[in-house]
């Protein structure tokens, strides 16, 4: 069993699971996003994020506060159909 010290509403609370409990890499709070930011080829950044301090950028694409990029730097690589 997984324990988790997260913060919920400002409150610090410890949640216990079957699994590691994902947790925002810069408030703590529960998070169940990944940055999208790319760091190689094929390969993005990972940090889990959540709703709060993600930086959305597109519908399924956001970023964490480490990678905040100007509109004019941005450069997505979207699936081919």
């Amino acid at each position: 069993m997984h324990c988790t010290r997260v913060n919920v509403g400002g409150v610090g609370a410890i949640v216990c699971g079957p699994r590691k409990i994902p947790v925002c890499a810069f408030c703590h709070s529960l998070g169940g996003l990944l940055c999208d930011f790319l760091i190689g080829k094929k390969k993005t950044c990972d940090k889990p994020i959540c709703r709060g301090c993600a930086i959305n950028i597109a519908p399924n694409v956001d970023l964490c506060p480490d990678h905040p990029l100007p509109a004019t730097q941005l450069v997505l690589e979207l699936p081919s159909l």
